[in-house]
């Protein structure tokens, strides 16, 4: 029988967006596969489909969600994109440098938007990390086998396997510039795949020319 997804989103969404929402609703709602990429070419609104996925996945049931990147700066642009679809009586977590949540935050929140070195170096520092239903990495090329903060970190929660939260990784350059690091044996196969040639092919991204003088 065919997942009842239910309605995605309004007509202003492009049917591409639709499209990679309902895929990753799916994997959401039926924990498999365990782990996988969504792809989407940068302008696309990767970060809106899983935003939007997450939204219709708790309208069932909620998860609770360890966000993660590599920067501060992006930590506190996650959390602001995801308001709108998590609601105002939610409470939210922020774990970088400047804010570190108490553990009673840690448990009482849905969705903690974390930096990869406050998090690693705390599971190094032997802290325990509350239990969570899925992480949710942005910018996943920079979690590849050879980065040892991220191996820390779902190592330590065995994200992505059958005894851990489900792992989905969010970039559009799904690409590693070390020759001997990976990113599939991490996050699997993409759930979505929609580079930019889709994307100017199909008038969801503009062509640039740029002149030298």
């Amino acid at each position: 029988s065919q997942l009842d997804t239910g309605s995605v989103a309004p007509s202003s969404l492009g049917d591409y967006q639709t499209a990679a929402i309902e895929a990753l609703l799916a994997a959401l709602t039926t924990g498999y596969p365990r782990n996988g990429q969504v792809v989407m070419a940068t302008g696309l609104g990767k970060t809106f489909v899983a935003a939007r996925a997450l939204q219709m996945r708790a309208e069932r049931k909620a998860m609770k969600v360890l966000v993660l990147a590599h920067t501060n700066q992006l930590i506190i642009q996650l959390e602001k994109a995801f308001w709108p679809f998590i609601g105002p009586e939610e409470q939210t977590a922020i774990w970088n440098q400047s804010e570190k949540p108490t553990a009673t935050t840690l448990e009482s929140c849905n969705f903690i938007f974390g930096s990869r070195d406050s998090v690693s170096n705390f599971i190094e520092s032997g802290g325990e990390l509350p239990e969570v239903d899925l992480v949710l990495v942005d910018e996943c090329h920079h979690a590849h086998t050879l980065s040892t903060r991220y191996q820390r970190i779902l190592t330590h929660m065995r994200a992505g396997t059958a005894d851990g939260p489900q792992l989905i990784g969010l970039t559009a350059t799904p690409f590693v510039s070390d020759p001997e690091a990976e990113l599939e044996p991490v996050f699997g196969k993409p759930l979505v795949m929609i580079d930019m040639i889709y994307g100017l092919r199909h008038g969801f991204l503009s062509q640039v020319k740029y002149q030298l003088f």
